[in-house]
């Protein structure tokens, strides 16, 4: 019985230090695969945001800042790629962020996503209809 006991609290103990907090999300995020840009997540009213504020590539083949060049509205392809929002409306539930949206800027869409965290790195899963697709982003050295 007091093997049950001690399983029972060492179980406890292990949840209680992985669950997590709104503000966890909080801070700056490289993308782990290509690690070509960064992302600063933070509070945007009751949800959470992140914008684009590092490139590894910040200039186009002309030498100019790249742009949101393939966005679907004309009138923001001249917008600067830094500073850019690429993830909104995250909410948190206890577990993890939902109900976001990524923005590639690459395709000029927005797509479905939730993020999720285990040990300091963050799982963005992306959906596009019955497909999901999950990218592994971590905190900067």
């Amino acid at each position: 019985m007091k093997v049950i006991w001690l399983i029972i609290a060492v179980y406890c103990m292990t949840w209680s230090l992985q669950a997590q907090n709104a503000q966890d999300l909080e801070g700056i995020w490289l993308r782990g695969d290509k690690k070509n840009y960064k992302v600063e997540m933070y509070p945007c009213g009751d949800e959470y945001c992140g914008k684009i504020i590092w490139l590894k590539e910040p200039n186009d083949e002309h030498g100019k800042p790249r742009t949101d060049s393939n966005n679907r509205d004309p009138s923001k392809r001249g917008q600067p790629l830094l500073g850019l929002d690429v993830l909104i409306g995250f909410k948190f539930d206890g577990k993890a962020w939902k109900g976001g949206k990524i923005y590639s800027f690459n395709r000029g869409k927005y797509y479905d996503a939730q993020i999720k965290m285990k040990e300091e790195k963050l799982y963005l899963t992306v959906s596009i209809l019955f497909f999901s697709k999950t990218y592994t982003w971590l905190r900067p050295e």
